[in-house]
């Protein structure tokens, strides 16, 4: 799987992953919305909790356009190469938007990434683990990439078993 780490920080990185599911939504896997806090003690508040739940980005773009807010966000594009089954390209846009309604650019871009979402009927993950961007600060960027790298592949391998079978067109086989 090849991740590519889009400039951090950085609202203009969501338009990548914005134009390849505009224009290529059929070689979209999925999407990985994760919280990325701050401080160790910060949690994702209920409202959030209950989107997760939902599963779908219009369950959180709901909640957006009700003005409740969350603070920054990543967002990883899980994106299949057109000819082949398994090989997965990642588009990693990392602190780059936070759920709130066009309060800037973050909010505005985070709306836009929800609406496109839903507009294609994207599957999307918004897991209750949290990046921790900035406890990584003292770090050479190789090892906070490598650390942002395994907590995206945790997330993933819950929802590996489910996407990857649907986005093949395929009916998991199951011999229990």
């Amino acid at each position: 799987m090849n991740i590519v780490f889009l400039h951090e920080g950085i609202t203009p990185s969501l338009i990548p992953l914005l134009t390849i599911i505009e224009h290529h939504p059929n070689c979209i896997v999925g999407c990985i919305i994760m919280p990325t806090q701050r401080v160790k003690e910060e949690t994702p508040p209920g409202w959030y909790m209950d989107s997760c739940d939902d599963k779908t980005a219009l369950a959180l773009l709901e909640c957006v356009k009700k003005k409740q807010l969350y603070g920054i966000m990543s967002a990883f594009l899980i994106i299949k190469e057109p000819n082949s089954f398994l090989q997965l390209s990642v588009l990693a846009a990392i602190g780059c938007f936070k759920l709130n309604y066009n309060s800037g650019e973050g909010g505005q871009g985070c709306l836009k990434l929800l609406e496109v979402l839903a507009k294609h009927n994207i599957r999307t993950c918004f897991p209750q683990t949290s990046l921790p961007l900035f406890e990584y600060l003292s770090e050479s960027l190789h090892e906070r990439n490598e650390q942002i790298k395994a907590a995206f592949e945790e997330v993933f391998g819950t929802v590996a078993k489910q996407w990857l079978p649907e986005s093949w067109g395929l009916e998991p086989v199951s011999y229990y």
